[in-house]
């Protein structure tokens, strides 16, 4: 199994100051999420955001990278689903960072159970949603991820079976593979690729791990390189690193 690494988002908040500030912005400018003047906000939540979410998504647990692109302050209710739910752009309990991959399968599609009254209130518990929502629910209560990224709703979850569903993760277990080999293959050479083979081995497993990679890793080792080989030396370097950490521990 892979550990998701947080539960869900418990201690996001804004200062005194910070939502006075944002009370002027939203007073002069309305519900408009990409006007410059709302800049400030966006940094102060990707920063804490992160350590909270512990660098990964709030739908797929994958690392969240830190170039530009890829990471999404994600809207659990859409802010544009009509306009009916506009008010909700700067509530703090409707945020969250995902991946482009989740942020983009997810699109405007419908998180609640039923449509909630016009200038409603935000919901102040997971009861009006059909989601695993990143403040209210424990993931692993709904989601649990096998090693290779292999989703599965827990206990037939609905909210899990939405997720998975709406934000395409049953994709993620080929994409997450092609991105194995596309590392491996970049390597410089066999040491580099068996050092990068090594950090997957948490999100993967030993055994899929050598299936997968010890014929890309053979092909760097040279003349009388093999598929073999490469796996022995897989194998025999994490249990190096496995030893290493055990003396670290101590008695």
């Amino acid at each position: 199994m892979i550990d998701p690494k947080f539960e869900k988002i418990t201690a996001l908040s804004l200062t005194a100051a910070q939502a006075a500030k944002l009370k002027e912005g939203i007073a002069d400018w309305g519900y408009d999420w990409g006007h410059s003047s709302f800049g400030w906000l966006k940094d102060h939540l990707r920063t804490e955001l992160r350590k909270q979410q512990r660098d990964r998504c709030c739908y797929c647990r994958r690392p969240l990278r830190f170039d530009k692109g890829p990471v999404e302050i994600e809207h659990v209710v859409n802010k544009a689903a009509g306009g009916a739910y506009a008010h909700f752009t700067f509530v703090l309990k409707n945020l969250a960072l995902s991946c482009k991959d989740c942020n983009n399968g997810k699109g405007q599609k419908t998180v609640l159970r039923a449509p909630l009254p016009r200038n409603s209130a935000y919901p102040a518990s997971s009861a009006p949603f059909l989601w695993v929502h990143p403040h209210f629910h424990d993931y692993s209560a709904h989601i649990l991820i096998h090693d290779a990224w292999v989703y599965e709703a827990n206990g037939g979850s609905p909210e899990g079976v939405a997720v998975i569903g709406k934000c395409k993760l049953t994709l993620l277990s080929g994409i997450e593979r092609a991105n194995r080999r596309v590392l491996v293959e970049s390597s410089d050479d066999f040491a580099a690729a068996l050092s990068r083979a090594l950090g997957m081995v948490g999100d993967v497993g030993l055994d899929t791990l050598c299936g997968e990679l010890s014929p890309l890793l053979a092909k760097l080792m040279g003349s009388g390189g093999s598929a073999a080989k490469a796996e022995a030396a897989i194998r025999d370097a994490h249990a190096a690193v496995k030893a290493l950490a055990g003396a670290a521990m101590g008695p």
